[in-house]
């Protein structure tokens, strides 16, 4: 409950951005939705990412099985090369698998992958992105920064 109790009431705070001291470039920062991910200079990125994207349709039928009460944080930099290759491929995988953007959090960091007010440390950020797979409050495991083979495999694993 955390998970979701914690985001609603942010809700209101959704998308905001800043000049990140580190990079000096205009970036995501806090709660975001897929909106705000689609938005600006990201989101041209992530909507060109997103629609080259092609899944892996054998590991997505399989991921859909295993979905009930899944939980998903994203933890990213929109400053990030991996973060801007890796989320859009990973919003297409959760969209193929009909995972609803309810059953997904997502923070944008600055360039010392820090974000004030949002309770970050619990998850000790230490690379971006981070997805985060939970399941009753239980995190089953991460992605960090790249998948160790693809996206839909390294989800089967932790899923499994």
């Amino acid at each position: 409950m955390f998970l979701i109790a914690g985001y609603s009431a942010q809700s209101q705070d959704l998308n905001k951005s800043k000049k990140d001291d580190r990079t000096g470039q205009d970036i995501l920062y806090g709660y975001c939705n897929r909106e705000g991910l689609q938005s600006g200079d990201f989101g041209k990125i992530f909507q060109s990412e997103y629609q080259d994207y092609k899944p892996e349709k054998k590991l997505i039928k399989k991921f859909k099985k295993k979905k009930p009460g899944l939980f998903i944080v994203i933890v990213l930099g929109t400053w990030c090369p991996d973060s801007q290759e890796h989320v859009p491929h990973f919003f297409k995988i959760l969209d193929e698998a009909g995972i609803p953007d309810k059953s997904v959090r997502v923070i944008g960091v600055d360039g010392y992958k820090k974000c004030d007010g949002v309770g970050l440390e619990r998850y000790k950020i230490k690379k971006v992105p981070t997805f985060i797979f939970f399941r009753q409050e239980k995190e089953l495991g991460r992605i960090i920064e790249h998948p160790e083979g693809s996206l839909e495999e390294d989800i089967l694993g932790i899923l499994e």
